[in-house]
């Protein structure tokens, strides 16, 4: 984090465009952060990074999801700003937890739970379809954010000037 602060504050010191704007960073990835409090968060925001509050912890999480994914933003210009964002629940559009799909996908699905230690296995089909999609697709949650950028008075002055 202090390597993309430093690199960020150092271009900004000489890469300015005709306005005077300066550049904004804004970071997205697996961070491993496993809650808010995480030392990982800390380090982000003790750089000046932010996460949005649109997508901050629990704004769109539920209860047991995990906070590994992140977009955090660094904003050094005043005319972009964060307006919305949101995460995607993967399950409530793709390989639903519902008869349709089960149905669907019923081919797909292995006879019997691969898990090694039968402890961990599937009791039901439809439980056996609930570990299946899982690894159907990735075990992160894509966010995603809405940004507003507002350059009209940089521009006016621009032609006045």
């Amino acid at each position: 984090m202090q390597f993309f602060a430093c690199r960020q504050d150092e271009a900004n010191k000489q890469e300015k465009d005709r306005f005077g704007q300066v550049e904004n960073y804004i970071l997205l990835g697996d961070f491993n952060v496993v809650s808010p409090e995480h030392k990982t968060m800390a380090a982000l925001e003790s750089e000046g990074f932010t996460v949005p509050a649109a997508i901050d912890g629990r704004n769109v999480r539920g209860e047991g999801d995990r906070f590994y994914d992140q977009i955090s933003v660094r904003v050094k210009d005043k005319c972009f700003r964060v307006v919305g964002g949101g995460m995607i629940d993967m399950f409530a559009d793709v390989f639903r937890d519902n008869e349709e799909d089960r149905k669907i996908y019923a081919p797909y699905i292995q006879k019997e739970d691969p898990e090694k230690d039968k402890r961990f296995w599937a009791k039901t089909r439809q439980e056996l379809y609930r570990k299946w999609r899982t690894w159907q697709m990735s075990d992160h949650s894509p966010l995603w954010i809405e940004s507003e950028t507002y350059f009209a008075d940089s521009y006016l002055q621009d032609i006045v000037g």
